[in-house]
């Protein structure tokens, strides 16, 4: 129940009292605790005890009414300040070209996001690629897979860059776009070229290929905390036409990965 943040305290107390003495449970406790000192020290002693039951509980509940008061008070102000402040969403959304348009990306990996907040826009919100890292299958001495997976930096190492927004919801190559309250943008992370070859390219102002690959992705505003995440990127090729992208996490729940200190230990060659 909210309760008005200007009730005094002794009306709180009571409002809290009557709302104990109506539950189920104190009825019964004092009703059974009355009863047995009924039977044993008589019924005046019952009944005291029933009475006396009633005053303490007005009197806790009056005594630490500011209290409940005062928590209250800041629950509602941390709310409150929650609204002021954009949230998001963030889920990765593969997908292909419709057979109803007609551009050159036949396949792309995109990142979803929401502005799940009620009263607040996301102004100038950009998606950056924060790391790169190549995802091996590591080898035996006949050159076989082991279905062991390893991470390599790029060379040269990655620079953090910013990727484009969807052309769906912003005009070409913008970098930085607003997000109204409960809308959803696209950030395109990487796609395929039609007639391109059979590989994925990242998709910022170089257009670098891409492999198979760890990214770390951040969305940031100047009006929120920045966000990040982890997730497998691939493109398979033409033949299929479509990207892997899924939460880094939920990839490794089904390959096994290993870290490049381990590899060099056990001695399998990339």
């Amino acid at each position: 129940m909210d309760y008005a943040l200007n009730q005094s305290a002794w009306r709180r107390g009571w409002n809290d009292t009557k709302t104990i003495w109506t539950g189920w449970q104190f009825p019964v406790f004092e009703l059974v605790g009355g009863g047995v000192i009924g039977r044993i020290f008589g019924w005046y002693w019952g009944v005291l005890l029933v009475l006396f039951g009633m005053f303490c509980v007005w009197l806790g509940a009056t005594a630490s009414a500011p209290l409940r008061q005062r928590n209250e008070a800041r629950t509602r102000i941390i709310a409150l300040e929650k609204e002021k402040q954009p949230q998001i969403e963030v889920h990765p959304f593969p997908s292909k070209r419709p057979s109803s348009e007609r551009h050159n990306k036949t396949a792309w990996a995109a990142l979803e996001v929401t502005n799940t907040s009620s009263g607040v826009d996301l102004d100038n919100a950009s998606v950056q690629i924060l790391e790169l890292m190549q995802v091996f299958e590591c080898q035996d001495e006949q050159g076989i897979g082991t279905g062991t997976y390893s991470l390599h930096e790029l060379n040269p190492r990655w620079s953090p860059a910013n990727v484009y927004w969807s052309e769906r919801n912003a005009p070409a190559n913008q970098l930085q776009i607003s997000i109204p309250r409960g809308a959803t943008r696209l950030a395109i992370i990487a796609f395929h070229s039609e007639n391109g070859p059979a590989l994925g390219c990242l998709n910022t102002p170089q257009y670098p290929p891409m492999l198979e690959h760890r990214i770390v992705i951040a969305v940031s505003s100047p009006n929120m905390n920045t966000w990040r995440g982890v997730y497998y990127i691939e493109y398979l090729p033409p033949s299929q036409d479509k990207f892997d992208f899924v939460e880094w996490d939920s990839w490794c729940s089904s390959h096994h990965v290993i870290e490049r200190s381990t590899l060099d230990k056990e001695g399998f060659q990339p």
